[in-house]
């Protein structure tokens, strides 16, 4: 924060800027300064040029600062970057802010929700992906909570504590929150995520059922729920998921039989069940899926034949 001050000071803007402007301003050089730019940047993409607009500190495709037609800061991608340090909360200050990109990074520390104790009004941020750092702590509410908010990206980071509830009238439709360290079980309120196309909580050390709501998320096209330590039966529900391309619950302790319906899926591509507790027969009904190309159900204690149907 203050090498951010003391760059504005030596560029003299402060009598002629619009107080947004030099706000914008401001953030930009404490998201600068704060994940130490000019150490560890593999490119600065412009970052604190002086005398020239934010909206400049850009290299177009390749990241930066991308601006409205009003000159408010609207997407901001450092993907890649090699960012260390922290993630300040001023940057959720940006009230135009509708897509941050911060994926493949260092970044460390907890992901911020409030700023000088106030809570963030995240107002038109869309994507948020901070997928790839090294971000630990809990996920904080508010994310989750955002009508906003259509994707979110928390991959690959050291996040622990439970999975927040989901609310009703959320338009997510991306939730990846792979590879982390969080615990507990999925919240039946995921339910509410009628728009959620992606899910993926792979690799987690979650427990308990995998929710029976989940079968009115009937926007979902993939979802991956492997390693999670999943037990219980698979919910019969999921043969209401008609748009549903990929589903992945390998490697639990998930029990009982294939459920039946599974044939309803029509556009099913790729299912796996593999390395689980599952008994029965398998359903020769699978066999119908035209469009399946993988199935994984190995190391099971499934019993029969092997239909010729899926053959």
């Amino acid at each position: 924060q203050n090498m951010a001050y003391l760059h504005l000071l030596k560029e003299n803007i402060f009598d002629d800027t619009l107080e947004r402007v030099f706000t914008e301003r401001y953030i930009a050089l404490v998201l600068y300064f704060s994940t130490n730019g000019m150490q560890s940047w593999n490119d600065d993409l412009g970052f604190g040029q002086e005398y020239i607009s934010v909206c400049m500190w850009s290299k177009g495709n390749f990241g930066g600062i991308t601006c409205n037609e009003k000159d408010e800061v609207l997407y901001i991608n450092l993907e890649d970057n090699n960012l260390s340090g922290t993630l300040p909360p001023e940057v959720f200050q940006l009230q135009s802010l509708e897509r941050l990109r911060l994926r493949g990074n260092k970044l460390r520390g907890s992901i911020p929700s409030t700023f000088n104790g106030i809570e963030f009004n995240l107002g038109n941020l869309a994507v948020l992906d901070l997928a790839k750092n090294s971000f630990a702590g809990v996920i904080p509410d508010i994310f989750i909570s955002s009508k906003a908010i259509r994707e979110i990206h928390l991959g690959n980071n050291n996040l622990n504590g439970t999975i927040p509830n989901f609310k009703p009238f959320n338009g997510l439709t991306k939730l990846y929150l792979n590879d982390n360290l969080l615990t507990g079980s999925i919240p039946e309120s995921i339910s509410m995520l009628s728009s959620l196309t992606v899910l993926n909580m792979t690799q987690n050390n979650l427990s308990g059922s995998i929710p029976a709501g989940i079968g009115k998320m009937t926007s979902l096209e993939r979802m991956y729920l492997s390693n999670i330590s999943a037990s219980g039966s698979i919910p019969y529900q999921l043969k209401n998921l008609e748009d549903l391309k990929a589903f992945d619950f390998r490697n639990n302790a998930l029990t009982g039989n294939i459920p039946e319906g599974l044939e309803e899926i029509k556009g099913l591509t790729f299912l796996y069940l593999g390395n689980n507790r599952l008994a029965g027969t398998i359903p020769s009904e699978i066999g119908l899926l035209d469009d399946l190309i993988e199935l994984d159900i190995s190391e099971n204690t499934l019993t029969g034949t092997f239909p010729l149907e899926i053959s």
